[in-house]
């Protein structure tokens, strides 16, 4: 149980992109049954597109594992960007951010299509994965805004560019995090942009469900638990100045 006080919501929201990941094994060729089977079956605009990694031979996919989870195939569906391997599935949220409680709606409802399509053998992996940027305009203040302490030698990291990447496990669940400054990014809602710290925040559950239904049947909670334990996460990365620089509120 974390000791630290989570808002319940920040005035300047630092969200960028909310991914969730599943990775699975398929009867068929989940890259290109899938699209359409979902296509078929959700309401509103939808658009199924070719990734860049698309237009690659299947056989070279195949030989390369690193490619085993590039998206080969996507839909876009009421501004959320279902991607598409043959071995998982991701549905992106870009800005802006509806929230938790929607965007978790989101995800039950995609996978509960995947289980009537009958066409996923097992689910061996998922995870919820938060890019945040939190907006300074100092290099002093985007050390400061952070909890990270870094020294190398005799040198201190207190107002340099930095770039650093660190793998915990808490809980059962493997977080990767990831810290960036400075980092620029662009706002496709108002073109404008902001620059400041990128916090990335990957939180990882493996786990072998044989049964897809079962994983289905305990999404809700699961989903629950990995939002909570990537949001403390979020907040362990910043310092208290950082916390307050977008105005938490507290119910």
């Amino acid at each position: 149980m974390t000791t630290i006080s989570l808002p319940t919501k920040l005035k300047k929201e630092p969200i960028v992109e909310v991914i969730c990941e599943i990775q699975l094994s398929s009867k068929a060729a989940f890259s290109q049954v899938m699209p359409g089977f979902l296509y078929s079956k959700l309401d509103g605009e939808k658009v199924i597109e070719t990734p860049a990694h698309g237009t690659l031979p299947p056989e070279l996919i195949a030989m390369n594992p690193q490619l085993k989870f590039n998206p080969t195939s996507s839909l876009i569906w009421n501004g959320y960007s279902i991607a598409f391997s043959n071995h998982s599935i991701q549905i992106r949220c870009v800005q802006p951010y509806p929230g938790w409680s929607k965007f978790k709606a989101i995800i039950e409802k995609i996978v509960q299509v995947i289980v009537e399509s009958d066409t996923v053998d097992k689910i061996s992996r998922y995870s919820l994965k938060y890019v945040d940027l939190v907006c300074v305009d100092t290099p002093e203040l985007r050390v400061k805004h952070t909890s990270l302490k870094l020294k190398l030698g005799r040198f201190e990291l207190k107002n340099q560019n930095y770039q650093t990447q660190i793998e915990i496990k808490v809980k059962g669940i493997i977080h990767l995090i990831q810290l960036i400054a400075p980092v620029t990014v662009s706002n496709k809602t108002d073109n404008n942009t902001k620059t400041g710290t990128l916090i990335s925040t990957d939180s990882i559950v493996i786990k072998n469900f044989e049964d897809v239904s079962s994983f289905s049947d305990e999404l809700s909670n699961n989903l629950d638990i990995l939002h909570r334990e990537n949001k403390v996460i979020f907040f362990e990365c910043l310092s208290k100045e950082g916390v307050e620089s977008m105005e938490p509120i507290y119910e």
